[in-house]
């Protein structure tokens, strides 16, 4: 997923770039005031020139803004590229902390917990029931268990028991 983003960054970004240097080669430069045309010109006729030249030129924002974008799409890749490294950090930490920990579990609960943690700290009993090496009753001994440290919790609903790990 990161690659992804920041592929399709540094396209937009290369595009960007691309427009930034178009429009600032094709800048105009026919607002500027040539002398030598007002030599022949009374002064009401200089006004009105002035104004109409003016009034004909393009704002010089309207060529900045693709390098604006620029920016700004670059400093958000940096951002995301920065974050992302420091979650799959934690992320890598995590998996750390849970493989020591589940260790010292017996086989059984340690498929559990296995469970639990690869669903984000929720899961079905009937989806551990249905985990290899494991049936309704051992899955059941073996959450009743987890239960009873209170590592996880039950939440019932309807007919189905859904295991959520505890958050202390």
């Amino acid at each position: 997923m990161k690659k992804i983003v920041i592929s399709l960054g540094i396209i937009v970004l290369f595009s960007m770039a691309i427009i930034t240097i178009i429009s600032f080669a094709q800048f105009d430069n026919s607002y500027k005031i040539n002398p030598n045309n007002l030599v022949d010109m009374t002064s009401e006729q200089i006004i009105y020139y002035i104004q109409e030249k003016q009034l004909n030129q393009t704002p010089i924002f309207s060529y900045l803004f693709p390098f604006f974008s620029f920016a700004g799409i670059l400093i958000g890749l940096l951002v995301f590229y920065i974050m992302s490294l420091d979650i799959e950090k934690n992320e890598k930490k995590d998996k750390k902390i849970h493989s020591s920990l589940l260790r010292y579990l017996p086989p059984d609960e340690r498929l559990v917990m296995q469970e639990i943690l690869e669903n984000n700290g929720r899961v079905n009993q009937y989806e551990i029931s249905r985990l290899p090496g494991m049936n309704k009753v051992k899955s059941h001994r073996a959450i009743e268990k987890l239960v009873q440290r209170g590592v996880v919790k039950k939440e019932s609903i309807g007919k189905i028991n859904r295991i959520v790990l505890v958050e202390e």
